[in-house]
Formats: structure tokens, C-alpha cells, sequence
């Protein structure tokens, strides 16, 4: 099986990489016998020189999912507004968390979308929006400083924004905001662009007092040493990110010349993933099964 649904970074499995990542992971072997760092300190380190925020903003996680759960139990809120189509363990951690009133607001168009949330929220009260950008699955993205406009309108609501594509667009994300107003909260994620998907991994970055809230609702050692040895080799790699930027873009071109030729309708996407029109009557995803590829189906 040819597995293209879950859109990771195929080059972290590269025998250059896997070389490195060995010997790597010889030297957290040492470590066996010993419970990881609780705070990821070094890991911290590497993301705080990177994004030039303060380490005491940063809380890493097992994966961007463990986080977000972490987050809708820390801030309880009573009522959530989730923008689709979208990830679905958003609404599934707040049923979790005992969460009762959710609002959907839906379109397959960008702009359309955004004009129904600002609509909604001038009729409803919301403690916590979900927002997912890059989204998955339509790829679109929404300008940071649109984001930051409605964050700065709401000071009430709490903006939990999914990065786990960012790094497509890197310059649109909000990590340097989101260390400083009080009701923004960014998830990072090493699945996607880094490709560590098994070692789960994953950081988010929120003003100290709402980082020392999260950390009283958080479980310990939920980072073991190999994903904290991991995600500081990947974020300290330049040649990696540059190369996986490189290969991803050639990538695009590629595919979307393919699918224009087969005269597929897709979504524009600045990501690593595209959702396509598909025809009423052909079960497309089955199709690919049979030969072999495996794609995710958004119906």
C-alpha cells in the first residue's frame, strides 16, 4: 500500500536521515533507566532560539492532539465555535471535556466562511473558537493578520489556532502573538513537515499565565527522551527543512499539473495535501484501494 493519507514528510524515512536518526537514538538509549525531562527543557531551548519567544511560554506534548485536549479541559468552556470542515478531534475533545453548546459554522468557501463567523459572532457569545490554519483538508489559509484582528475584537474568546501545516507558510504563524495575548494559544505539531508521526511530538506556545494553568491539569512525562531527543535533531537541521521545502514544492507542481491534465477540480492549497471534487457515483477512494493507494475520504 502506498499510504497518502496522513500528508507526512516522506524524507525523514531517507537512508541520510535514518543514519543520523540512529545515532541519535544510541545516545538516548543511555537514558533508558531514567524518567524523561517533565518540561522538555532542552527541546524548550531549541523552539524559544528558533521563534525568539521565552521558554516559559512554550508547553510540550505527546503529539499537537494531546494539547489540544489539554487545553478545552484546562479552559472549560461552556460554549464552542468550530469553523468546517476542519479536524474532527476538535469537537471530539470537547465532548470529552463535557462541553454542551457547539456551534458549527460550514463552507467550502474561504471568504464565505469567514463572513459567516463574523455574522455569528456579533449574534452569539463563545468562550473558545477552534480554528485550523492551514486547514485540513481544504489547504486554504486565513492572513495572520485577519486572525489577529479578531483576536484583538474578542479579548472575551479564547483562539486555540491548529498550526500543524505552518510550516508551508511560516511566515503567517503566530507563535510570537500567541507568547503574549492572553486569548490566543498556537499547537506545533512534528507530524506533518518533520514526519515523526510514531514518535508523537508536538508543542504549543501561550502566554505564561495560561501556561501555568495548563501545566496543573497536565499529565507528567507524557515526552519520552526519544521524541524529545528527535524533535531537537529536526528543528536544529537547517538542510532538512530546506530540503523537504525544496522537495515539497516540486512535489506541487507536479501533482497539480497531474490532476489539471486529469481534469480533477481540487482545492488551491498551501500545504502538503489537496481535497478534490469528486463525481456523485464513483467511489474514487475504493478505486485507488484497488490499485494500491491509500487516500483519506472527506465525505
Amino acid at each position: 500500500i502506498i499510504d497518502l493519507s496522513a500528508s507526512t514528510n516522506p524524507l525523514i524515512t531517507s537512508p541520510e536521515m535514518f543514519k543520523k536518526i540512529r545515532t541519535r537514538i544510541k545516545e538516548a538509549l543511555s537514558f533508558l533507566e531514567k524518567y524523561p525531562d517533565p518540561e522538555a527543557l532542552e527541546l524548550k531551548k531549541i523552539i524559544a532560539e528558533k521563534y525568539k519567544i521565552s521558554e516559559e511560554t512554550i508547553l510540550c506534548g505527546n503529539g499537537s492532539t494531546e494539547l489540544i485536549y489539554l487545553s478545552v479541559r484546562t479552559l472549560a468552556p461552556s460554549k464552542v465555535l468550530i469553523l468546517e470542515p476542519t479536524f474532527i478531534e476538535y469537537e471530539r475533545a470537547c465532548r470529552l471535556a463535557g462541553v454542551k453548546e457547539f456551534t458549527r459554522i460550514f463552507s467550502l468557501e474561504k471568504e464565505a466562511l469567514l463572513e459567516k463567523l463574523i455574522q455569528t459572532l456579533k449574534k452569539e457569545k463563545f468562550q473558545t473558537i477552534f480554528l485550523c490554519n492551514p486547514n485540513n483538508p481544504t489547504g486554504w489559509l486565513i492572513e495572520k493578520k485577519r486572525i489577529l484582528e479578531l483576536v484583538e475584537s474578542y479579548p472575551e474568546i479564547t483562539f486555540l489556532i491548529d498550526e500543524a501545516f505552518i510550516e508551508f507558510v511560516e511566515k503567517e504563524s503566530l507563535v510570537k502573538e500567541a507568547s503574549f495575548y492572553p486569548n490566543l494559544v498556537v499547537f506545533r505539531s512534528f507530524t506533518k513537515f518533520f514526519g515523526l508521526a510514531g514518535v508523537r511530538l508536538g508543542y504549543l506556545v501561550a502566554n505564561r499565565r495560561l501556561i501555568e494553568k495548563l501545566k496543573r491539569y497536565k499529565e507528567p512525562w507524557s515526552v519520552n527522551v526519544f521524541a524529545q531527543t528527535l524533535g531537537i535533531f529536526v528543528l536544529s537541521d537547517d538542510s532538512f527543512i530546506k530540503k523537504s521545502l525544496e522537495f515539497f514544492k516540486k512535489e506541487k507542481i507536479y501533482i497539480e499539473a497531474g490532476l489539471q491534465k486529469l481534469k480533477v477540480q481540487f482545492f488551491p492549497s498551501v500545504a502538503n495535501f489537496y481535497l478534490l471534487y469528486l463525481p456523485k457515483g464513483f467511489d474514487f477512494t475504493e478505486y485507488l484501494l484497488k490499485k494500491g493507494i491509500l487516500v483519506r475520504n472527506c465525505y
